[in-house]
């Protein structure tokens, strides 16, 4: 069952990272937009959780209600340097709309996305 859309269209936009010592994952959850207007704030925020050399960066897409090619773009440079450093990477889909944009530019058969985190195989605590 795909995910839902959680948020509304005026929710604000937040990156909240969490740090799982335990399994050595990095998880980004993202709600609003991820647009040109937010992704230097993603862009630093995951910089910041590679440095940390984690064992895995988790991008969790659920609370965004929408995404552009920016945020694509992104998420494409992310899984070209977590895969250059070794690193496990995954997406956590979004709702309808980010999965549209996965869609039409056949990205979903590219990034590595999850509709639920645990289905993942060494799921990590959400």
């Amino acid at each position: 069952m795909p995910p839902r859309d959680t948020t509304g269209p005026g929710t604000p936009f937040s990156c909240h990272t969490h740090h799982d010592e335990s399994t050595g994952a990095v998880r980004l959850a993202l709600a609003g937009q991820l647009d040109v207007g937010t992704v230097t704030e993603v862009d630093r925020a995951l910089d910041a959780a590679v440095a940390r050399h984690p064992s895995w960066v988790i991008v969790d897409l659920r609370g965004l209600t929408h995404m552009d090619s920016t945020g694509l773009n992104l998420l494409l440079r992310t899984e070209a340097r977590t895969r250059k450093a070794g690193l496990r990477f995954t997406i956590v889909q979004g709702g309808a709309a980010v999965r549209r944009l996965f869609e039409l530019t056949g990205a979903d058969a590219y990034l590595p996305i999850v509709d639920d985190l645990a289905a993942s195989p060494t799921a990590a605590p959400e």
